[in-house]
């Protein structure tokens, strides 16, 4: 989420690139995600990425986040186009969440 402090607007669009890199003993893990995050309301948030790495030029994810009082729920599919064949996908991940805020 950003938020403009000075006018108290909200930002609605979030474009971005993360670059990933795990050193293990025998190589370097890299991937390269882009994404897009909307925010539908001030509670509701949405993101989609797309990601290269060292298993797949074709992940794409989808994400959301809704915010209730203290609490965000949130949900992660990734490598969605490996779905309808699971036995032959190299990694999937499905993510469900509960984050409890202290103001």
């Amino acid at each position: 989420m950003c938020y403009d402090n000075t006018y108290k607007n909200f930002y609605t669009d979030a474009i971005g690139v993360q670059l990933y890199n795990m050193y293990r003993p025998l190589s370097s893990q890299l991937a390269l995600t882009a994404f897009y995050e909307k925010a539908i309301t001030n509670k509701i948030h949405t993101k989609v990425t797309y990601t290269i790495d060292d298993f797949s030029f074709s992940n794409i994810g989808v994400g959301f986040s809704l915010n209730l009082g203290s609490f965000n729920f949130y949900g992660l599919v990734d490598n969605l186009l490996e779905y309808g064949d699971l036995s032959s996908t190299n990694s999937a991940s499905f993510q469900l969440g509960i984050n409890l805020f202290f103001n």
